[in-house]
């Protein structure tokens, strides 16, 4: 969507994602961009940071943000210089069991979001390093700048 950025937040039915939603007290285990060009850009377990077609996964809940931003383009294209970096596999352990020690030069998945919307000036740096971001934490900030649709609701 031109003049917009589109942060997507899922869910699925497996063990890791039930056990990021457990200590992060919500309803989605993963956050990534949407891009204007119709993939998924985001960090994950396999590949790191990488652009996947929008069908990558199935997701048994997604909900999405859309925050206006005139500097959309900017936004994206800094998400994509990222492209190639390494998942955080230490700082989402360190995430799970509640410490917060920074891995250089890697990222999980609402960390690269976070990291992107702050270096783009979308979001203000807050208390909290990306690093320490959850995607719970971060739906809730980006719900607070955009409008929030589900796309898929949670079932059994």
């Amino acid at each position: 969507m031109p003049g917009a950025v589109v942060v997507s937040f899922v869910s699925s039915h497996d063990a890791l994602s039930a056990l990021i939603r457990k200590v992060s007290r919500g309803p989605v285990s993963h956050a990534e961009f949407i891009t204007p060009d119709g993939f998924r850009l985001g960090s994950r377990f396999e590949g790191g940071v990488q652009k996947r077609a929008l069908d990558y996964a199935a997701f048994s809940y997604e909900a999405r943000v859309t925050i206006d931003c005139p500097f959309a383009d900017s936004v994206y294209a800094l998400g994509e210089g990222y492209i190639g970096t390494a998942y955080d596999w230490a700082g989402l352990a360190n995430f799970v069991l509640g410490q917060n020690v920074a891995s250089t030069g890697r990222d999980f998945c609402s960390e690269f979001v976070d990291r992107v919307l702050r270096s783009a000036g979308v979001v203000r740096p807050s208390i909290f390093a990306p690093e320490e971001t959850s995607p719970v934490d971060l739906l809730r900030m980006c719900e607070q700048l955009g409008r929030l649709e589900i796309v898929t609701k949670a079932s059994g």
